[in-house]
């Protein structure tokens, strides 16, 4: 996976089913996934050792936080 090109775009056609995450690369050993959800509730979690990202490609995402 690592230092090949690729459109993100395209990639997305790989995935067929909502909120069911894709690895598609890994940077610094931190694998970069992308996953397709639509009107539906992520599960809280948190992580403790890692940051998380959200790309948004289309559409709109809504998240919400907890104090700590």
């Amino acid at each position: 996976m690592t230092g090949n090109k690729q459109n993100l775009l395209d990639l997305f056609t790989g995935v067929n089913r909502y909120f069911s995450p894709k690895i598609v690369g890994e940077v610094n050993d931190v694998y970069i996934k992308i996953v397709k959800v639509k009107g539906q509730d992520v599960p809280w979690h948190t992580h403790e050792d890692e940051d998380e990202m959200f790309y948004v490609i289309k559409g709109r995402l809504k998240m919400e936080f907890k104090g700590s």
